[in-house]
């Protein structure tokens, strides 16, 4: 009796997770959209941790910010598809654009 209730979660959690990404999967249909990823460092490959990534373009009603995680990586979802403008600000260095 035992293994049975701890199998009927699982089996539950199995499709609640089916549905979430069929309807994450009819949603993109509509919209294209992208990712945008990457990692923030110093000169000597350090990630850097608590950067500010704001990316702005004709694309968004306003910017998309955040910051880095604690390896300096970040990932910015379900941006509209177009060019942008990423600014990268972190404390003791200089602004930087791309």
């Amino acid at each position: 009796m035992k293994r049975i209730l701890n199998h009927i979660p699982t089996r539950n959690l199995a499709v609640v997770a089916v549905l979430l990404a069929a309807v994450g999967r009819a949603a993109s249909t509509q919209e294209a959209t992208g990712n945008l990823e990457g990692r923030v460092a110093s000169v000597d490959g350090a990630g850097l941790a608590s950067v500010t990534v704001t990316a702005s373009g004709p694309s968004l009603q306003r910017p998309r910010q955040m910051s880095t995680d604690e390896r300096g990586y970040f990932r910015m979802l379900a941006l509209p598809v177009g060019e942008y403008t990423v600014r990268v600000v972190a404390s003791s260095f200089d602004p930087h654009l791309q």
